[in-house]
């Protein structure tokens, strides 16, 4: 599906890979719905894309908050003419050993990153297939391939994601809906701005949302950001247990 012109939704929008997918995709003459918790945020990204001449319409609501999230993408789909193209990309990453999690972040992370995607998905699904045809990306991760030192509920979280969107795109192929599973490595946005030092490898946020959107056009079951360091970590699951358990503690903390 090339995106020029279509109607595309995206959570998580006011920071990091979501602004930037909607920069980019305005470029693309695309009619865009911004979800995301701060307006302010929001509001802004959309006077500065109306200025460029994109049709843009802002929602300030959390993904947790299914009623609400539902009473927004049906606006979106309304105000849109049709959803095309739907990203759940709203995430926090709380990277740390298991034992020095709160309580919230655990409860956060779990409600964000799984449940508020599943959110999303779900409640645009029945508009798409109303439609007669669509795209539904997820935001997953190259952590969700196996567990990583810090990564207990973030990346069990992006597995279960994984596993969601896997279902749909079997469930819906044969129903003209796409299913597109985007594992991102890290990427320079807020989110890493406390751990930016000490990853590499790290892609800026418009290389890696150039490779998302081609990704998404193709019409890509899954989309690695980059693709060598997906395919390198695909790889790795194929460790025996002992193996990658023995490699993978030398970096835990």
């Amino acid at each position: 599906m090339k995106l020029v012109g279509k109607s595309v939704l995206i959570t998580g929008a006011s920071s990091g890979v979501g602004e930037e997918l909607a920069r980019q995709l305005a470029k693309k003459q695309c009619k865009l719905a911004l979800l995301a918790r701060s307006k302010d945020k929001l509001q802004a990204l959309q006077k500065e894309l109306q200025a460029k001449g994109a049709q843009v319409e802002v929602y300030a609501v959390d993904v947790c908050e299914r009623e609400a999230l539902e009473q927004a993408i049906y606006s979106a789909h309304k105000k849109l003419d049709g959803l095309d193209v739907v990203f759940a990309n709203a995430g926090v990453g709380i990277l740390k050993p298991a034992h020095k999690l709160k309580p919230h972040q655990i409860e956060r992370m779990i409600e964000v990153n799984y449940v508020g995607a599943i959110n999303t998905l779900l409640i645009a699904l029945p508009l798409l297939l109303e439609k007669g045809q669509g795209q539904l990306v997820g935001i997953s991760s190259i952590a969700s391939l196996r567990g990583l030192p810090g990564g207990a509920i973030y990346s069990s979280t992006k597995a279960g994601l994984n596993a969601f969107l896997e279902t749909l795109r079997v469930e819906y192929r044969r129903k003209n809906i796409e299913v597109t599973t985007v594992c991102p490595g890290f990427i320079r946005t807020p989110m890493t701005a406390d751990i930016e030092d000490s990853i590499p490898f790290m892609l800026d946020v418009d290389k890696a949302v150039t490779i998302i959107i081609q990704g998404v056009e193709f019409g890509k079951a899954v989309v690695g950001v980059p693709g060598w360091l997906y395919n390198l970590t695909n790889l790795m699951r194929f460790l025996p247990s002992e193996l990658y358990t023995g490699i993978a503690s030398l970096f835990s903390k």
